[in-house]
């Protein structure tokens, strides 16, 4: 049992794994071209609920923070993505999607791009929820630049606010991740 290393591109080591008669079953990351038991989420689907979620509020504009194509998982979210986009009769922007490793620091990022639009997004969808936090962070500071980025310097009190004017506000409705809803 194993699961692909975001970060791995060649699959040759789990090749020769396979090419030896070794079972192999992989998990959370599988790889399209290996032909092994995969056990994991339906990412093309979950893209469509979170799109569909979205559009049902209003949202009109959705970016979306992707992992890198050449991984399933992430090829599958940004397929459904795409997909449900044009089944809501949304325009695709491919400058509202950016590809990145979805750490804290490529949501801080990927964000700042995105403000940096003289059309923002009205949501956003992350594939990953490290991602979704940094993007939170610098969408927080953005309406109150005391924190300097820091969401965690704020009291609850002042994030459980922002929260609630920002998810209510005309610009950013709601974020999503492929895992659940901040």
């Amino acid at each position: 049992i194993a699961s692909i290393a975001n970060e791995t591109i060649e699959l040759d080591y789990y090749k020769k794994i396979k090419a030896k008669g070794i079972p192999l079953i992989l998990f959370d990351r599988g790889g399209d071209d290996l032909e092994v038991d995969y056990v994991g989420i339906d990412d093309y689907n979950s893209s469509h609920i979170i799109i569909d979620h979205l559009v049902v509020r209003g949202c009109k504009k959705i970016a979306h923070i992707s992992g890198f194509s050449h991984k399933r998982i992430y090829k599958h979210r940004l397929m459904g993505y795409r997909d449900a986009l044009q089944k809501n009769n949304l325009q695709l922007n491919e400058r509202l999607i950016i590809e990145s490793n979805l750490r804290i620091e490529d949501g801080r990022r990927v964000m700042k791009q995105f403000l940096e639009l003289s059309e923002r997004p009205d949501a956003v969808y992350a594939a990953g929820d490290f991602a979704a936090l940094g993007a939170l962070q610098v969408w927080a500071s953005e309406f109150d630049p005391t924190t300097k980025g820091n969401w965690w310097a704020l009291p609850k009190e002042t994030q459980s606010k922002i929260l609630k004017l920002k998810l209510n506000s005309s610009e950013f409705k709601y974020f999503r991740t492929a895992e659940g809803r901040i």
